[in-house]
């Protein structure tokens, strides 16, 4: 999608073009979190009364690149379990489809 960062995706509703989620790789330092070089961070629309739910699972992080309020990270090295990552992934899509 980009020149400078080709391992980027962005993921849009067909109908309305609108962002569900983004794959970025950002660095672990980026990310403030420790570790070296790069990860996969999967940023997904969510909404501000719902983050609390997900307060204590590893790997569920405040958004790196889009709006804190409306957006999180999620970590796509394995350290989410799937059904979480499909359920943000939902609520994402849910959020954007209007």
């Amino acid at each position: 999608m980009w020149k400078k960062f080709s391992n980027y995706a962005v993921f849009r509703h067909p109908e309305n073009g609108k962002w569900f989620a983004l794959l970025m790789e950002p660095t672990w330092e980026e990310l403030h979190l420790p570790g070296e070089g790069k990860t996969e961070i999967l940023e997904v629309k969510y909404p501000a009364n719902l983050k609390q739910e997900l307060g204590g699972i590893p790997g569920i992080l405040p958004a790196y690149h889009m709006n804190r309020n409306n957006w999180i990270s999620v970590l796509a090295d394995g350290s989410v379990p799937e059904e979480i990552i499909r359920r943000v992934l939902e609520t994402s899509w849910q959020l954007t489809e209007k």
